[in-house]
Formats: structure tokens, C-alpha cells, sequence
């Protein structure tokens, strides 16, 4: 029997990024599902910052800046669409 394949993964993600944290717990899952398979995983995580502008520390109302850049209407879809696929991962937003 041969070893353990390792699959490395290299995850960019900005801590602050709901999106980022749903495709965390969908690797997380898509990794469990694996188990029973001859592979091993090696996650190397990296930030990145979706909103290079913003200074450490500094704060801004996100729905205001959401609105701003796409819009009420788009932006109310966003959050639609974030809420269900969260409860479709387990996640509380």
C-alpha cells in the first residue's frame, strides 16, 4: 500500500470577510469528507486585505460603505444571499 498523498493548500483570506469564513468551513467539510482517503492536508493561511485602504484599527460602517459602492438594492442582495448560504453551512451571521 502506497503512503499518504499530502495536498498542499495555500488559503488567502481577509479575517473581516464573511465570504472568506464560509469558504473556510466548505474547505472544512470538503476536507472531513476525505478522511477515509489515502491523503493528508497541509493548510499554510495568509491575510489578505480585501480593503487595502483601511489603516490597522481603523473602523467604518460596512453597510454605509456596501451601499456606497454597489448600491442599496445590490447590496440588500448581498446580504440575502450571505445569510442563506451561511445557515446552509452551520454558520450565525
Amino acid at each position: 500500500m502506497q503512503g499518504q498523498r499530502v495536498i498542499k493548500l495555500l488559503v488567502f483570506s481577509d479575517i473581516a470577510c464573511p465570504w472568506c469564513y464560509i469558504g473556510m468551513r466548505e474547505m472544512d467539510r470538503a476536507i472531513e469528507q476525505c478522511s477515509e482517503c489515502p491523503v493528508r492536508f497541509e493548510i499554510e493561511y495568509r491575510p489578505f486585505r480585501l480593503n487595502a485602504s483601511l489603516k490597522d484599527g481603523q473602523t467604518f460602517p460596512k453597510r454605509e460603505w456596501l451601499e456606497s459602492r454597489f448600491g442599496k438594492e445590490k447590496t440588500d442582495q448581498i446580504g440575502t444571499m450571505l445569510s442563506k448560504r451561511a445557515k446552509e453551512v452551520g454558520v450565525d451571521m
